[in-house]
């Protein structure tokens, strides 16, 4: 019987937090309108699965607070991406489907839970730079604070993880077969 080993596992998850942590801080600086943050947690999904993905997120959201505070309390968004991730990259007839298609299916959920966060704990304002569309929307066009959140989180969301789904899609492609083989 062959022994399971983790360490390709291990090495992988805490590359994908780094990278997490690394766009978390890009976004935070440059204040762009998508996120970007889940580009590691969505690839761990992509090769791992659920339970090392929702790890990746776990570990992302807590170690990202000491560069953004708003991240811990997005951490049911991150989880819940990461499972759905898990979905439309492993599911045998999802994964069949267009980016475009799992964006919506990764992306609505997030939007709906990331909007509930972002106005009923946060008041809409992050430090994400969809903030600054949602604070316009309320404040100068008038709109309800939850409406607007929704509409920010759902337009913005679907756009960041469609194009999450599509680099993360490019890499693995690119990754050697005898590396995957390993990752199994």
């Amino acid at each position: 019987m062959r022994r399971q080993s983790y360490t390709y596992p291990l090495a992988l998850t805490a590359i994908c937090v780094g990278v997490n942590l690394a766009l978390c801080f890009v976004n935070t600086q440059l204040k762009l309108p998508i996120y970007i943050d889940t580009v590691g947690t969505m690839t761990v999904a992509a090769l791992l699965g659920a339970p090392w993905a929702v790890a990746c997120a776990v570990l992302s959201a807590i170690a990202n607070t000491s560069m953004d505070a708003f991240a811990l309390p997005f951490l049911p968004q991150s989880m819940t991406t990461a499972l759905l991730a898990t979905l439309v990259f492993r599911h045998p007839r999802i994964k069949k489907l267009a980016a475009p298609v799992k964006g919506l299916i990764v992306g609505v959920p997030a939007a709906i839970i990331g909007a509930l966060i972002a106005a009923y704990i946060f008041g809409g304002v992050t430090s994400a730079g969809s903030s600054y569309i949602l604070q316009f929307m309320t404040h100068v066009m008038g709109m309800p604070l939850v409406a607007s959140a929704f509409i920010v989180q759902l337009v913005t969301d679907y756009i960041d993880k469609t194009l999450i789904i599509i680099f993360v899609g490019l890499v693995i492609r690119r990754i050697p077969g005898y590396i995957l083989e390993r990752l199994q």
